[in-house]
């Protein structure tokens, strides 16, 4: 009938719903447990699978060696010559929690960790999953429908490899956004703390909070991370000694101001091969040192914050409830924004997430064009067609900025899915 509701429709949900889904499941699972099959054969039986062979690319043995450091109360960020990427971020209380296991064999660490990491990324699917329940129902089949992508999604495979904490972070902000959603400040609060002493990027979920004017909420929460990070900060201190801490605590503090100054743009870091793919590196990997490229990244950056900013300004202004489909349109873009405004754009990790959410949404050109993010989701498939063949243009990676366009993609259909539900709202 005529002005009937229209149902969604999951564009190549259906195939996946009805036909042969049990085998599907079956290929993928396969999938997954060779890879975690390799990864822990590898961590077993490879002969130079040791600490000092994996320093010049697991993110693991930068927290080992930062752990070493505390324990022997030595520097631990590197504040003169930088001249690696493989550097220690984090609050120091991080490698202090860790000290207990540098002294471990690197092969049991990393295999504790693999575990780790194995269970965050899960649990992330599942938070986020019920985050969805809270914001979008109706979105749920759509998620349901996807979940394979989940667990053939590359950036996952890539994380768990070089042992990188992100996986940790996709979890922690999914139960930062449903405590925020579920108006719990105590648990938001906790979850917030740990957040900030690992990779602070990942507190885009407290734009909720702001956005849609739940001011007393977000005060009680800020509050409990600040007075969180004091006691968190006064006990490392008392643990390593006054000297050493405060020591310590002010070279964290100095790293992370001139973090983006000192960054080291040389070889493959320079070059896409390592798959960074920040706005910068964009910029330096096709024109090389020119002294308009800070001027251009930082515009590019303002762009974003910007379509970001007035899209907030608009639901601000229309106080819009919490509990609407436009708060997980906002986690996605909060997101993706906090990741483009890095002078390192490392993963996409968590944009599996917002992919799943947008092959629900009523818009098929929409649904569409956030396709595009499977060849980044993919690539690994893509590498091994690559290998396969000798054609080695077929890996993306190496010539184009493959995560920044995949971030872009998924940054362009949420603001369209934003921008629409804000209209059709007044």
């Amino acid at each position: 009938m005529i002005g009937e509701a229209q149902p969604r429709v999951f564009s190549l949900g259906q195939p996946f719903a009805q036909v042969q889904r049990k085998r599907l499941w079956a290929a993928v699972l396969i999938w997954s447990a060779l890879h975690l099959l390799g990864f822990l054969g590898a961590m077993l039986f490879m002969p130079d699978y040791t600490r000092d062979e994996a320093r010049s690319w697991s993110d693991l043995v930068t927290y080992l060696d930062a752990a070493d450091a505390i324990r022997n109360q030595t520097p631990v960020y590197e504040l003169d010559g930088w001249e690696d990427v493989m550097a220690y971020h984090y609050h120091p209380a991080f490698a202090l929690v860790l000290s207990p296991f540098a002294g471990l064999p690197f092969r049991v660490v990393s295999v504790l960790w693999l575990g780790v990491l194995v269970a965050a990324y899960l649990g992330a699917i599942r938070v986020w999953y019920r985050v969805l329940e809270h914001l979008s129902p109706d979105a749920r089949p759509a998620y349901i429908i996807w979940l394979p992508m989940t667990l053939l999604f590359s950036e996952w495979y890539a994380n768990l490899l070089y042992g990188n904490i992100a996986g940790v972070l996709f979890f922690l902000s999914g139960l930062l956004s449903l405590y925020i959603v579920q108006q719990k400040p105590r648990q938001a609060g906790l979850v917030a703390l740990l957040i900030v002493l690992l990779k602070p990027q990942w507190l885009f979920p407290l734009l909720l909070p702001v956005i849609f004017r739940r001011w007393r909420f977000f005060l009680t929460l800020a509050a409990y991370v600040v007075v969180g990070y004091v006691l968190v900060s006064l006990i490392f201190v008392g643990l390593m000694g006054v000297e050493y801490g405060l020591d310590t605590l002010r070279d964290y503090f100095k790293f992370l101001t001139v973090l983006n100054d000192v960054y080291p743009w040389t070889g493959k870091t320079l070059a896409f091969e390592d798959m960074n793919h920040s706005w910068r590196q964009i910029f330096l990997s096709y024109f090389g040192f020119q002294d308009w490229i800070s001027y251009a990244s930082e515009g590019m950056k303002v762009l974003m914050a910007g379509l970001v900013g007035w899209l907030a300004f608009k639901t601000w202004r229309q106080k819009i409830d919490l509990r609407s489909e436009l708060a997980f349109c906002f986690l996605g873009l909060g997101y993706l924004l906090a990741m483009a405004l890095l002078a390192q754009l490392w993963e996409l990790l968590a944009g599996i997430v917002f992919f799943l959410y947008l092959q629900s949404v009523n818009d098929r050109r929409v649904r569409r064009f956030s396709l595009l993010f499977l060849v980044y989701a993919l690539y690994e498939l893509i590498a091994i067609v690559s290998f396969a063949t000798g054609v080695e243009w077929l890996f993306l990676p190496t010539s184009i900025p493959l995560t920044m366009l995949a971030l872009l993609i998924l940054y362009g259909s949420l603001a369209v899915v934003t921008y629409q539900k804000l209209t059709t709202n007044k």
